[in-house]
């Protein structure tokens, strides 16, 4: 025999976990940030995708493609630079895509500057994610 006490209350208690997620899913989309465009450091630009940065809560979200004139992207190359705004509290060390076959990667840094460490290449993209705390 059904308990009708308890099934309501169990029911109560989804709505309120409903109403919860619902509530936190709200506070987090207010929180985002328009996407905003990257600046770029003398001698980079866009390949293809303009490189941009969307704050979301605690993390940075960072899109794009970037190459550079001449000599193209070369081992410590500063290649943007994040506002203080998004910029991490410890420096982070992300692998990101080239057309080279051999790992690459670039070191975001708390001031904000984004420098690139591999081999030479032609352009990078700029898909990661930054932590901020």
């Amino acid at each position: 025999m059904p308990n009708l006490p308890e099934d309501i209350i169990d029911r109560i208690r989804q709505i309120e976990r409903k109403l919860q997620r619902t509530a936190t899913a709200a506070a987090t989309s207010a929180a985002v940030v328009p996407w905003q465009n990257v600046p770029l450091a003398a001698g980079f630009t866009t390949q293809t995708t303009t490189p941009q940065y969307r704050i979301q809560g605690p993390v940075v979200f960072v899109r794009g493609d970037v190459t550079a004139a001449g000599a193209g992207l070369t081992e410590g190359s500063v290649v943007a630079h994040l506002p203080s705004s998004a910029s991490p509290a410890a420096q982070q060390v992300i692998t990101v895509a080239t057309p080279n076959t051999t790992a690459s990667r670039v070191d975001v840094n708390t001031d904000g500057s984004v420098v690139y460490h591999g081999p030479n290449a032609t352009w990078i993209a700029f898909n990661f994610v930054v932590a901020l705390g």
